[in-house]
């Protein structure tokens, strides 16, 4: 018989205890039949996301309705598109926007494909952490009253959340859009500590499948006014298939009507299956670095994903526990992070915590001290646009201190780069990237990185 190879890679994971992304863990909100015979396309008898009559208008509806914006639309191709779409949305050629420079490298791609010129929001980091003090966004914008947005992460991938409504506030007083990647925060309409942006922004993408029920790709974004739609629609068409997947809409509109059910009920179990597995880490002797964190950036922190130093390498942490079954999110630096999926049973958690409490535990450190952080030390020597849109060659990482990148790249997760287009490489940006190597880094082929031809 002729050998499947994604069925039998997809068919041999099954079983496995899932401390990352989807959402779902594995388990759907309601009983569904073969998904191949859900699989369709824009007939009479269905309805089309570009021109919406009937169901998919409807559920676009219920999920605005839901997370509190005026309308949203149906992503499948993630918070990628929906980053894509409220930038350009709100930027055209040579305006200029205000951009952490810890951002998604989604933002950069849509600073090339829109011409918009990125006004860096300087970062500053403890340990594996990066933020951007709610003071640096404000001064920030204050110096650049011409940008047309100021775009803001939250939360993080470390589930920090900057305060927004200052932020918020002084954009619109200046006439600024405020665009927020809530890709993490799909949760949050239903969360029992933590506003969604929602209440501050104009624009906001969610990944339905990082914290909710949906298949992976899903996601939504939101707009505050059904003014911006048009434009928003218009740029979708441009940018996105034209095919777009019946089964992710259905899983978002899932996702959402398992929510209005379960809603905040949902959250606080997702909560406290996340205290459960913490205090199974923690009495391993590991420690939770995001106390220290929050105290130094001011922010709030998600406690609906679990973060802990663990004294040793993270990936030699992630090695442990993929060892003994259970898959975790993410390792960077020290750091682990594990997300709990809103579907957690509680029989997969009780386990989840048995095999940790099992563990040997490693050798905690007692020093944690501040590093500098990588984003932005590259210098720039031509416009991103400029640099992105060159002829380009591949360069050995090894070979390439000094040449000017063509393309993002850094270390994933998080996805953020630490050099974008027409920034110069320097020794230890391309140190990172090696010791991360292919696996974990992304913008390399192989160990070879693009720079602008010479």
């Amino acid at each position: 018989m002729t050998q499947r190879y994604m069925w039998e890679m997809l068919k041999d994971i099954q079983g496995r205890r899932s401390l990352h992304m989807p959402g779902h863990g594995g388990n759907a909100p309601f009983p569904l039949p073969e998904l191949f015979a859900l699989d369709t396309t824009e007939l009479s008898v269905t309805d089309c996301l570009y021109t919406p009559l009937s169901a998919i208008g409807e559920a676009q509806k219920a999920y605005a309705h839901s997370a509190g914006s005026a309308c949203c639309v149906f992503l499948h191709n993630g918070s990628t598109q929906g980053n894509h779409a409220m930038l350009e949305m709100a930027a055209g050629e040579g305006d200029s926007v205000i951009v952490p420079r810890n951002c998604h490298y989604s933002v950069i791609s849509a600073c090339v494909l829109g011409g918009i010129t990125p006004v860096w929001v300087p970062v500053e980091g403890y340990g594996e952490y990066a933020y951007v003090r709610e003071e640096t966004f404000l001064s920030v914008m204050r110096e650049n009253p011409q940008a047309k947005a100021v775009f803001v992460t939250r939360p993080d991938y470390f589930g920090g959340c900057v305060p927004l409504e200052a932020i918020a506030e002084e954009a619109h007083r200046l006439g600024m859009k405020v665009l927020v990647d809530e890709a993490h925060g799909a949760h949050l309409p239903w969360h029992p500590e933590i506003h969604s942006a929602s209440e501050c922004a104009d624009a906001w993408v969610q990944s339905v499948h990082k914290t909710l029920p949906g298949l992976t790709g899903s996601a939504v974004l939101h707009l505050k006014s059904e003014e911006d739609l048009p434009e928003v629609m218009r740029i979708l068409r441009r940018e996105q298939t034209s095919s777009p997947s019946f089964l992710l809409m259905l899983s978002i509109d899932d996702a959402r009507a398992y929510m209005e059910d379960e809603g905040e009920r949902a959250v606080r179990r997702m909560l406290d299956n996340s205290e459960r597995i913490r205090q199974s880490l923690l009495g391993l002797g590991l420690t939770d670095p995001r106390e220290k964190w929050a105290e130094l950036s001011g922010y709030t922190f998600d406690r609906s994903r679990v973060v802990v130093s663990t004294g040793c390498e993270g990936k030699t942490f992630a090695r442990i526990t993929r060892n003994r079954g259970v898959d975790i999110e993410a390792f960077i630096g020290n750091c682990a992070i594990l997300l709990v999926p809103v579907l957690m049973q509680d029989g997969t958690c009780e386990e989840i915590c048995r095999i940790f409490r099992e563990m040997p535990g490693p050798s905690v450190s007692e020093q944690e001290e501040e590093s500098i952080c990588a984003y932005g030390l590259a210098q720039s020597a031509m416009s991103l646009r400029e640099a992105a849109l060159s002829r380009a060659e591949y360069v050995e990482l090894d070979e390439a201190e000094g040449r000017i990148a063509a393309e993002c790249a850094g270390r994933y997760p998080p996805g953020v780069p630490d050099v974008v287009p027409g920034e110069r490489l320097t020794k230890e940006i391309l140190q990172g990237l090696k010791e991360a190597g292919s696996w974990h880094r992304f913008g390399t082929e192989g160990e070879k990185i693009a720079c602008v031809a010479l």
